[in-house]
């Protein structure tokens, strides 16, 4: 690592927390892994993960690119999938002294009322210019006050605190149910775990899950059938007390599903096509994953 780099350039997990006013609770995870060229620069690759390793495949999605310049983090959005761009925004400027200003123009706003795990769901016109100011920095926290109604905390080499990358502040801090905003839970680079919130203690132990190969030591298997509109949990060995859980890529719960037997099939003619997040929970055990119905 070099010695002006602010921001991970490879090999990175953040487990960011989604708390939705009245709704509870979601988690997205997002990898950063490889580079690629957009717009004739070169940017570090940052996905939507299914899982928390770096085994990329098929399910993850590509959200966006991450470069650094003299101590600035600036992310350029993918490209929607109706042709739309947004152009590349500020995330972060730690080269900046106290009480110095810091101006997040053409920012697409994600957080506090507008959830959305990609840039996919967010309207291009909502584009805000924010203004924040360094106002201390203690024990290698950045502390940016006021930006989008309230203050952020950033560390070198993890990001926001409050925040979690990309996302608005936590606007309310009664907990689940109460508050609307993200938070960062948990941040490792290249195995190594670089923040986790107190009273975190499983954030790094959700077993490898992809749309090919989905289990729960060996025990578990979710499959869509395209052919039936289906998806399929098939147990090796049943466990009772699990529950299937289904989202939208937004992180809106679509329905849960009780898992009373070895096998469950869960019709899904009637959803539009396109990607979806789930979780199995329950008895000490997790898994989460991602689906494209089509």
């Amino acid at each position: 690592m070099q010695a002006q780099d602010v921001f991970p350039t490879s090999d990175a997990i953040w487990v960011i927390h989604m708390y939705e006013a009245f709704k509870g609770g979601q988690q997205f995870v997002y990898g950063l892994s490889g580079d690629t060229i957009m717009n004739e620069l070169t940017y570090q690759k940052l996905y939507l993960l299914n899982d928390t390793t770096l085994n990329i495949d098929r399910g993850d999605v590509f959200v966006a690119g991450i470069r650094q310049v003299d101590k600035k983090v600036l992310v350029q959005p993918a490209d929607k999938k109706d042709g739309s761009k947004f152009e590349e925004f500020l995330m972060y400027d730690f080269s900046k002294n106290v009480g110095d200003t810091i101006y997040f123009d053409n920012r697409p706003y994600m957080g506090y009322g507008n959830f959305c795990s990609t840039f996919e769901c967010v309207d291009k016109n909502d584009i805000r210019g924010m203004v924040g100011i360094l106002m201390s920095i203690f024990e290698n926290v950045y502390d940016i006050a006021p930006w989008t109604g309230s203050g952020d905390l950033w560390m070198p080499m993890i990001g926001s605190i409050r925040g979690g990358l990309f996302f608005s502040y936590r606007g309310f801090f009664s907990g689940p149910g109460g508050s609307e905003g993200c938070e960062l839970i948990c941040m490792k680079e290249k195995n190594n775990v670089k923040y986790m919130k107190e009273g975190c203690t499983s954030c790094f132990e959700t077993p490898t899950a992809s749309i090919e190969n989905n289990n729960i030591e060996n025990q578990l298997k979710v499959a869509y059938k395209q052919k039936d509109k289906i998806i399929k949990i098939i147990f090796s060995e049943f466990v009772p007390g699990l529950d299937f859980v289904l989202f939208t890529a937004n992180g809106e719960v679509v329905n849960t599903f009780a898992l009373a037997d070895s096998l469950t099939n869960i019709n899904v003619h009637s959803l539009s096509a396109g990607l979806y997040l789930y979780k199995i929970a329950g008895k000490n055990r997790y898994q989460s994953g991602k689906l494209i119905i089509d």
